[in-house]
């Protein structure tokens, strides 16, 4: 953690705060997050630099501030907020 090596200036996907990052499946995954507005968009990478939208509006709302992890071999979405600021009690999971 000494020593940073930046991977790209940017990424594919929009900027954005409260998302949740997994590792699964040989890749990084970045879900959701908000930027003025609330996003449900899930991208992945194997390598940090290339992302690949694997959907832009998953089955769950949009939402930021959840949390996300693997567990069972799957990627779990947990609650969180939306937009309008209405938080979430909602649990969503993809193999």
């Amino acid at each position: 953690g000494i020593h940073w090596t930046e991977a790209t200036a940017s990424a594919a996907f929009l900027s954005r705060v409260g998302h949740t990052s997994v590792a699964y499946n040989n890749a990084m995954w970045v879900i959701g997050g908000w930027n003025g507005m609330s996003f449900n968009d899930v991208w992945s990478s194997a390598d940090g630099i290339n992302w690949n939208e694997a959907t832009a509006a998953a089955a769950f709302p949009v939402r930021s501030a959840h949390i996300s992890l693997v567990f069972n071999n799957a990627m779990w979405v947990i609650a969180g907020n939306t937009t309008g600021n209405t938080n979430l009690n909602d649990v969503w999971h993809s193999p």
